[in-house]
């Protein structure tokens, strides 16, 4: 699947929770020849507290003066499901709260002029009316995302296998189904001042 994303021309990836089925140490030997970058800022090793794939986020250059930053987030449910021998030594830290500290982080020392968040991960809320559509155990938590983390552009989320496109609270957001059913796309286009 890597070697189709590079084709594709992916700038990155954000496991999820699949992405462990067979075990740590095959899915940091397939991040690790990669040629783009995997990120998860929630993912840390519980030793070091450092990202376990290395980078949180990534900053990318459009045109040479459109500065975009990608942030990667990963359900931190992956415990309830995966073997715990297939994640041992690794932390999985509250998706919401890393995302307001990574997000405050980056909109004060990168100042990107497109702030994307790449969450595998799904909306806990009806996107319309705002009431719960799933039990809130925390396994989703992108409806919080839109409404509680200021500066954020673009969502992008996956993990439900739906299929949704729009706006919630300022911020664009896709969800582009399962299985290669789909390929999700937002057009931003800027101003200059």
């Amino acid at each position: 699947m890597y070697s189709c994303y590079e084709r594709l021309g992916y700038d990155a990836a954000v496991p999820g929770n699949h992405e462990f089925n067979f075990g740590w140490d095959k899915l940091r030997a397939a991040a690790d020849t990669s040629e783009f970058p995997w990120l998860s800022a929630n993912i840390v090793n519980a030793d070091t507290e450092e990202p376990a794939f290395g980078q949180p986020y990534l900053v990318k250059w459009l045109d040479g003066n459109l500065k975009v930053v990608i942030l990667g987030i990963t359900t931190h449910y992956i415990p309830h499901w995966e073997l715990a021998s297939h994640i041992a030594g690794l932390e999985f830290r509250d998706v919401l709260n890393t995302a307001k500290v990574r997000a405050s982080y980056i909109r004060e020392i990168e100042q990107p002029d497109l702030f994307i968040v790449s969450y595998h991960g799904g909306f806990e809320r009806d996107l319309e009316l705002g009431h719960a559509a799933e039990r809130l155990t925390g396994e989703n938590q992108a409806y919080a995302i839109c409404m509680e983390v200021p500066g954020i552009d673009v969502l992008i989320t996956g993990h439900q296998h739906r299929k949704l496109a729009g706006e919630l609270n300022g911020v664009s957001i896709v969800q582009s189904g399962c299985n290669g059913q789909a390929l999700g796309q937002i057009k931003v286009q800027f101003e200059r001042k």
